[in-house]
């Protein structure tokens, strides 16, 4: 079970974060980008870390709401960060790197031992 929330965790990151990115880097600054698959990605992304939280809540109730709650704030930090005025795609940089430390710290500190604690008690 562990395996396949790390897995959901990492493939819903990466869809949100890849569309944000898309968004921010090809179709804003293009008039004529297409603009479909990125908001395909966005939804992607929200539906699998949907499905985790919902299996999150299943496994421990009422106690995966912070989890469940980090994973809407680092979604909109997806969206909010590049929103940033610096130069040469900068701030998308900085909210790849940020998400990807942010979630990895969620999921190893609190989410996995969370996972093995109620596997084994």
């Amino acid at each position: 079970m562990a395996k396949k929330i790390k897995n959901l965790q990492l493939w819903g990151l990466i869809f949100i974060a890849s569309s944000a990115a898309g968004w921010y880097g090809y179709y804003l600054p293009r008039a004529d980008s297409f603009m479909i698959h990125w908001l395909i990605m966005l939804v992607a992304g929200c539906v699998i870390y949907g499905y985790k939280n919902n299996i999150l809540f299943k496994m421990f109730g009422n106690k995966s709401v912070p989890i469940i709650l980090s994973d809407i704030i680092i979604s909109a930090a997806c969206w909010l960060i590049p929103k940033i005025e610096l130069p040469r795609g900068l701030s998308i940089v900085i909210m790849i790197v940020a998400v990807v430390i942010i979630q990895s710290i969620i999921l190893w500190r609190y989410t996995l031992p969370k996972i093995n604690i109620n596997k084994n008690g």
